[in-house]
């Protein structure tokens, strides 16, 4: 049975020929069009494939699927949304320090104005959903296996994923997205939980870029939007970290109860355990205390939101 696993270096293999397919479209070769994104992506799902096919591994083994139930589906979602508060959050404190970030974005809005919004969505959020989830909890996750020590396993397959999006300013919503996409395959063997969050993670990226492009249609926006561009420019307001941190207030019950419904299997007896009160009532003070918190930075950075308010109206 050992010898009827991926090895470390089927890992690297899946991930050297991943950079030659960046580097491919960073010179052009997949074409300049709307569609390279698609074809990137489905030739990091062949990597998947031939890679465990050049082991000799069922491929069952490495992209395994089973049947998905209503209540870990819904413990995806919460978990999810109570940490992306906090990359949220992370991300701004980075940039409240190092403003220069800013400019570490790559052209993906650009190329989504150029895009109905179904095909962004099937572009940007459900083709990486399926691709990059073989690719990243399927194969290398799987090659990583001989670590044998799950939680180093499952950030380490994270911190891999972030690594490859070659984006600081990304670091911290897609190393903790990674760390949870990760944890969901390996916790429960099924891709499926994974795919779904992957998908509902760029869906929302999509829509908010087009609710985006919809505010800055007129010139009068657009105007705003540079001058409120240029004072993010210069770090993300303390008040505005403060608000984030407000916004974080249910992370840590979202995440309990969503683990909860993830991992919560009926007993022999087919009853459901139920959670626990220490943990809930634990969970709702560190609650109370991040927005306490979130509450004393809004208020310390209060006169510089109005600042840049005025700044922004030309008032």
């Amino acid at each position: 049975m050992e010898n009827n696993q991926l090895k470390w270096y089927h890992g690297l293999l899946a991930l050297a020929l991943f950079a030659g397919v960046l580097v491919m479209e960073n010179l052009g070769l997949l074409g300049r069009n709307i569609w390279v994104t698609l074809v990137g992506e489905v030739l990091f799902a062949l990597v998947a494939v031939g890679v465990v096919v050049i082991a000799r591994v069922p491929l069952g083994d490495v992209f395994r699927f089973k049947r998905v139930e209503i209540l870990p589906l819904i413990g995806t979602y919460l978990m999810w949304r109570g940490l992306i508060s906090i990359a949220i959050l992370l991300t701004e404190v980075m940039l409240r320090f190092f403003p220069s970030l800013m400019d570490d974005g790559d052209n993906l809005a650009e190329v989504m104005r150029q895009m109905p919004f179904l095909l962004a969505v099937f572009l940007i959020a459900l083709t990486p959903a399926v691709c990059e989830e073989m690719l990243f909890r399927g194969t290398v996750l799987r090659s990583l296996d001989k670590l044998k020590i799950p939680w180093l396993i499952i950030v380490l397959d994270g911190l891999i994923f972030a690594a490859a999006h070659l984006s600081v300013i990304k670091m911290f919503p897609v190393g903790i997205l990674g760390i949870l996409l990760a944890y969901l395959v390996y916790s429960e063997g099924n891709m499926f939980y994974s795919m779904f969050i992957h998908f509902i993670n760029n869906s929302w990226s999509v829509l908010l870029t087009y609710a985006l492009f919809s505010l800055t249609q007129d010139t009068g926006t657009q105007a705003a939007g540079g001058a409120a561009e240029s004072v993010v420019s210069s770090g993300i307001p303390l008040g505005a970290i403060g608000a984030t941190l407000c916004g974080c207030t249910l992370s840590p019950l979202l995440i309990y109860i969503g683990n909860h419904l993830f991992r919560n299997r009926k007993t022999a007896s087919g009853q459901r355990v139920g959670m626990k009160k220490q943990w809930l009532l634990l969970s709702g003070a560190i609650g109370l205390l991040i927005f306490a918190c979130g509450t004393l930075l809004f208020a310390l950075g209060f006169d510089e939101l109005i600042a840049i308010s005025g700044g922004i109206t030309g008032k």
